[in-house]
């Protein structure tokens, strides 16, 4: 059973097909990006005008290629991720308006939140007794929902 303020929000749809010519270059958003030393995105356009910019590097660089790791170290992940348990368990926490907006705004640099995350916030300051619509911490809380807003169904 799910809570029914999860119930309320669309799950938006990660899909690829209305991509042309997907057979050619891959179902996937970024495909083959992480190496490509040149100014022009293969299968854009056609080159008759490239003018190539590359200046080439030494033969270190040259034969060398730089690649990142996609799987931080566990501590970094671990650093990167509490915010999940953080911000609820905080806004659960808060007595008052101000204690759930500075929640809010330590964790507000943290990756894409789901509305779930907005809702839960707005929920805990009409609990709380609400706060000052022109306090600036509770507009930034406003303004990252509002292009979410059309997914959620039953608007507070």
């Amino acid at each position: 059973v799910f809570s029914p303020v999860l119930q309320q929000v669309r799950h938006k749809t990660v899909s690829r097909l209305g991509r042309r010519q997907h057979w050619r270059f891959g179902v996937l958003a970024h495909k083959g990006r992480w190496y490509y030393r040149f100014h022009k995105m293969i299968g854009k356009a056609n080159w008759q005008r490239y003018v190539e910019r590359f200046q080439p590097p030494r033969k270190l660089e040259a034969v060398q290629r730089i690649t990142f790791t996609t799987k931080p170290t566990p501590t970094t992940h671990k650093r990167a991720t509490e915010w999940v348990v953080a911000l609820p368990k905080g806004i659960a926490s808060a007595t008052n308006a101000d204690q759930v907006l500075n929640c809010w705004v330590r964790h507000r640099h943290k990756k894409y939140k789901s509305p779930f995350y907005f809702l839960m916030a707005l929920k805990r300051l009409t609990e709380v007794g609400g706060c000052d619509p022109s306090d600036w911490r509770f507009r930034l809380i406003v303004t990252r929902l509002r292009p979410a807003m059309r997914r959620v169904l039953n608007k507070p």
